[in-house]
């Protein structure tokens, strides 16, 4: 289950969730950046990126 927003405490920018909640949907198709609650802590850098085979709860979307 994905945490609700400010759940956790601000990163030194006061955002707040960038890291650990969901991998993010981006513009290529089929393709992840960034890690969910269920990967490696490897995953949760924005240089990671994954194959989006089916739909999951730990991918999801930014808007921005």
């Amino acid at each position: 289950m994905l945490a609700p927003v400010k759940s956790y405490w601000p990163c030194s920018f006061g955002i707040y969730n960038m890291a650990g909640n969901a991998a993010e949907m981006i513009a290529t198709k089929g393709m992840t950046k960034g890690g969910g609650f269920v990967d490696s802590e490897n995953s949760l850098f924005l240089e990671s990126h994954a194959l989006m085979e089916t739909a999951a709860s730990h991918i999801g979307f930014r808007y921005f």
